[in-house]
């Protein structure tokens, strides 16, 4: 993926470097020349998520309490595909404009281990328990997890368009921003003396659910270097404040019988409602290429983006201390997506 960013940011950069200074820029002048008009955005997103805390085993040559190195296994994300979707009208000949967008992002992670003789090396120990269990973290022979993201995020904008030379549009926006950010893990234990001496055939479960949603301001610019009629360099950067409040913040953990599926314990954690602050940043840089069909301006435009998330809520951890009894704390984390987008504009 590093190749690929650094070969388009190079296309990019010699593509604007070549850029006619005197071209006179038309931003869809042959097109549209009533006062107001219609416009519709139609995007299709190629993005990876970029999340810590996503470990749930460790991998060790030793046994406990001797372990001095080992490896840390994480649930992994893979590349997926999302939409983001806009409605905008031009308010008046200055070239204000109010869109509504919508952006929708399922990402999933997954992760396994299995062990197909504990009594050999190497051992593996739980990174992620509950804190029911006498002497935390036990060990196991198979590990399944995953996580899923729900990113929905709606943006009610207001923009300008300026002119600064003949060859450049700057476009300032800002408006309101909601967040809706749902997280949904699922671990299971299997195997392992010491989930064996807890119940005989048992699978040790530890679940967590958060829906997160948050409210605030967006803003930002976009930028468009045109260097001949209908081919420009485009470029979008933002940032976000946001204060939210988590709903649902649940952990569920239990060891369960395989043979009778009946619980054995079981812990329900259910958080009281508190409100935090969020802020988020997002660059984008592409090419765009328009054209006039039917009194409809079309624009096309093919870039890279990241969007960055910092104070998002992850899931507690729990220690065990004979002399202390049980510790926990609140835990916040951040989170990012990057990767291609491709937008379709239609204006008519």
């Amino acid at each position: 993926m590093r190749r690929w960013l650094l070969a388009f940011v190079a296309i990019v950069a010699t593509v604007a470097a070549y850029a006619d200074d005197d071209v006179s820029q038309w931003n869809g002048e042959c097109c549209n020349t009533d006062c107001g008009h219609v416009f519709f955005t139609k995007e299709t997103l190629l993005w990876k998520t970029c999340r810590p805390d996503m470990e749930y085993g460790l991998e060790a040559n030793t046994a406990l309490p001797l372990i001095r190195n080992g490896r840390v296994h994480e649930m992994e994300f893979s590349w997926g595909v999302g939409m983001r979707l806009a409605l905008g009208h031009t308010l008046t000949c200055d070239h204000w404009d109010i869109q509504l967008q919508y952006t929708r992002f399922h990402p999933k992670a997954i992760g396994s281990l299995v062990d197909s003789d504990e009594l050999t090396q190497p051992q593996f120990y739980q990174m992620r328990f509950h804190p029911g269990m006498i002497n935390p973290p036990g060990q196991f022979t198979h590990a399944s997890c995953k996580l899923k993201i729900s990113y929905d995020v709606i943006d009610l904008l207001v923009g300008h368009y300026f002119c600064p030379c003949p060859s450049l549009t700057l476009r300032p926006y800002g408006g309101v921003r909601a967040l809706f950010l749902n997280q949904r893990m699922r671990l299971h234990y299997m195997g392992g003396a010491f989930i064996e001496q807890e119940i005989p055939g048992g699978i040790d479960q530890v679940k967590w659910d958060s829906e997160y949603k948050a409210f605030g301001f967006h803003g930002g610019s976009e930028w468009q270097c045109y260097f001949c009629r209908d081919l420009s360099v485009y470029a979008n950067f933002g940032g976000s404040l946001l204060v939210g409040e988590p709903e649902d913040f649940q952990i569920q953990t239990s060891t369960q019988d395989t043979t009778t599926l009946v619980d054995d314990r079981q812990f329900d954690f259910v958080e009281n409602d508190y409100y935090q602050m969020t802020c988020g940043c997002n660059a984008a840089i592409g090419l765009m290429w328009e054209v006039c069909c039917l009194d409809t301006l079309i624009a096309v435009t093919l870039g890279y983006e990241m969007h960055q998330w910092n104070g998002i809520p992850d899931a507690r951890r729990f220690t065990s201390d004979t002399a202390y009894g049980l510790n926990t704390g609140r835990r916040h984390t951040h989170m990012g997506f990057h990767g291609l987008f491709f937008r379709c504009r239609a204006d008519y």
